[in-house]
């Protein structure tokens, strides 16, 4: 857990999204709002971004750790 000013946590956001740093201020990101990003050993992956909802409960079930297969896993594994 971090707690920043605005513009580090829109370049954080940015980052894990892929984008060119240059396009962090199209980000939004509140006053006293949660963004969660999970560094995993393939990629990072955004879970939530802006939130404050207030109700974080969710967040004490865990954040999955696997990946989306690519194609979004339509159809069966080949033999």
């Amino acid at each position: 857990m971090a707690v920043s000013h605005g513009d580090i946590i829109k370049s954080i956001l940015a980052d894990a999204l892929g984008m060119h740093l240059d396009l962090f201020q199209r980000i939004n990101v509140g006053p006293a709002s949660v963004s969660i990003v999970r560094y995993g050993a393939s990629r990072p992956s955004v879970y939530a971004t802006n939130t404050d909802a207030g109700d974080l409960s969710w967040l004490s079930n865990g954040i999955h750790s696997g990946d989306a297969p690519v194609g979004g896993g339509a159809g069966q594994k080949a033999p």
